[in-house]
């Protein structure tokens, strides 16, 4: 597993999709698969729990298992630099913890913008990235961004996946975005403000997505998701 900066792996989805970001299918997929299914996320938007399961899933569908691609979004804190995963951490405990650690995240919250004032912001590349990644090309979508990782799939397929990833930031590490294999046989999205993953592939595989009981169902491409 590995960044990578050769963007132009991701440029077919780019040059297949809508050109605008939306709630389409081909908004989010390239066109011309032969069937398209979604996958609800019950508790969550933008993420995906059940992966490993899906992932196992698409790994029989593709003869690149162990040569793939996964889109990160640039947008997750920690990733980019040090001072986008502070405040993440922050809001974690804000959200997930008691009223005393409440608390004691306003006053950490107010320390860290006291901190602020006088210290530069984190420079791009003291975050989980390296730094020559962190500022390096990324692949471009309309209002999205990504940086990419080359990977086995086997890896995603683990239920530990969230400790083997590049960007493993527990508790909680980010599914990527949109995830390939080489032979291009499928495309997964997982958008970060809907409450579904979106499957492109042939029609063995969706067929097989919805007969897994992951509560999936087959879409026409013409779906609006909103």
């Amino acid at each position: 597993m590995e960044w990578t900066r050769d963007v132009s792996l991701g440029q077919w989805i780019v040059e297949g999709t809508s050109g605008h970001l939306g709630n389409g299918v081909n908004d989010l997929v390239p066109r011309g698969f032969e069937a398209y299914a979604r996958i609800p996320h019950p508790d969550d938007i933008g993420r995906l729990p059940v992966l490993p399961q899906v992932v196992r899933l698409l790994m029989d569908h593709t003869s690149t298992p162990t040569d793939a691609t996964a889109a990160i979004w640039e947008g997750w804190g920690g990733l980019v630099s040090s001072g986008g995963r502070a405040t993440l951490m922050l809001g974690e405990v804000r959200a997930y913890q008691s009223f005393l650690a409440q608390a004691l995240w306003a006053l950490q919250q107010q320390w860290w913008r006291l901190r602020s004032r006088f210290e530069p912001s984190p420079q791009p590349g003291s975050g989980i990235l390296p730094a020559e990644v962190a500022t390096g090309p990324k692949l471009e979508m309309p209002d999205r961004a990504y940086f990419l990782a080359r990977l086995d799939l086997h890896d995603l397929a683990e239920d530990d996946w969230e400790n083997r990833v590049l960007w493993a930031d527990p508790p909680l590490t980010e599914n990527p975005s949109l995830l390939w294999p080489d032979d291009r046989a499928w495309v997964l999205a997982t958008e970060i403000d809907l409450d579904w993953t979106v499957v492109a592939g042939s029609r063995d595989l969706v067929r097989a997505l919805v007969q897994s009981g992951l509560r999936t169902v087959e879409i026409p491409p013409t779906t609006d998701m909103s």
